[in-house]
């Protein structure tokens, strides 16, 4: 039986965005400025349906207002600019929580 091995070691922290010069632990508050008070998150997910000749565009948006909780919020949408007014929605809502 054949063993497979990774071409570099997997890091064992979090928050790694890219490999080589961007290799390293993302710091927690990069301005020292304190800890967030609030965390949200929205989570989308797009593919095709239809034929080839008529693709149609689906997303499903899931949105969590507290990470903390576990009331989420579902929405969907059929196209580009419908997708884009929710994630401009949300977060602007997200922003005027903060205030």
């Amino acid at each position: 039986m054949r063993q497979c091995r990774l071409s570099a070691p997997v890091p064992t922290y979090h928050a790694t965005v890219t490999r080589g010069a961007h290799d390293a632990q993302m710091p927690n508050r990069p301005d020292n400025t304190p800890e967030p008070t609030k965390a949200s998150a929205l989570v989308l997910r797009a593919w095709i349906e239809g034929p080839p000749d008529q693709p149609q565009l689906r997303v499903r948006l899931i949105s969590l207002a507290d990470v903390t909780s576990d009331a989420e919020e579902t929405a969907a949408a059929s196209t580009v600019e419908g997708t884009l007014a929710y994630i401009r929605d949300w977060l602007t809502r997200f922003l005027s929580a903060t205030k």
